[in-house]
C-alpha cells in the first residue's frame, strides 16, 4: 500500500465478520451522522478503519446525497490510495450522483480541473457503474483532458472507464480510442476486451 497508511493486520474476511454488528448502525443514523463516522474513520491511522466507515457508508447509501458530495471529495484527498479513492468514487459519489444528476456538470468541472490527482482520478471513474446512463460527453472529455497525463493512475482510470463503457458501447469506444491519442497504457486498457 505503498506506506500510505498501516494495517493492524485483520485479513478482510475477519474484519468483515467484526463489523457485521456495528454496519446495522446505518439503519438509525441519518445521511450526515452516517458521513460524520465516515469522516471519523479517516482520522485513524489504520486502514482498516477506514474500511469500515467506507462500508458503513455504503450500507447507507440512501441516506446520502449530493449536500455529502463535498464532504467525499475532500476524503479522496486524504491518505489516498487507489483501493479507498476507488470505493468513494465509484460506489459512494456515483451511486449519489446516478440518482441525483443536477450537479454532474458543475462537480465534474471541479474534479477534471483539479490540482489532485486521485480527484481527477474520480472525474474520470465516477460513472464508471452507470452502463447506457453513462454520460459519454463528460466521459470522453475527461479523457481527452487528462490524455497526456504521465500518472499511472490517470492513464489506468482512463483505461478502466473506457473498457467499462464499451460493454454497453463498444462501438462508440472503439471509434473514440482510434480518434484520440491515448497512452499505450490507456489504449491497452480500453480495448482489452473488444
Amino acid at each position: 500500500m505503498k506506506n500510505i497508511a498501516p494495517f493492524y493486520g485483520i485479513k478482510a474476511t475477519n474484519r468483515k465478520l467484526l463489523s457485521v454488528p456495528f454496519l446495522q448502525l446505518h439503519k438509525t443514523l441519518t445521511g450526515n451522522e452516517i458521513i460524520n463516522l465516515l469522516k471519523q474513520s479517516f482520522t485513524y491511522q489504520h486502514r482498516e478503519m477506514h474500511y469500515f466507515g467506507l462500508e458503513l457508508a455504503e450500507k447507507g447509501i440512501k441516506k446520502l446525497n449530493s449536500s455529502h458530495l463535498h464532504d467525499l471529495t475532500e476524503l479522496v484527498q486524504q491518505k489516498s490510495w487507489w483501493d479507498t479513492v476507488d470505493f468513494i468514487a465509484t460506489r459512494l459519489i456515483g451511486r449519489i450522483l446516478a440518482t441525483d444528476k443536477s450537479n454532474i456538470e458543475n462537480l465534474n468541472t471541479i474534479w477534471t480541473n483539479h490540482a489532485n490527482l486521485w480527484v481527477n482520478r474520480t472525474s474520470i471513474i465516477f460513472q464508471l457503474k452507470f452502463k447506457e446512463k453513462t454520460n459519454q460527453h463528460i466521459l470522453f472529455s475527461n479523457c481527452i483532458k487528462h490524455a497526456n497525463s504521465n500518472q499511472f493512475f490517470i492513464q489506468k482510470a482512463i483505461g478502466w472507464a473506457l473498457r467499462e463503457y464499451a460493454k454497453t458501447h463498444p462501438l462508440e469506444v472503439k471509434n473514440f480510442v482510434e480518434s484520440v491519442k491515448l497512452k499505450p497504457l490507456s489504449k491497452r486498457e480500453a480495448l482489452k476486451n473488444l
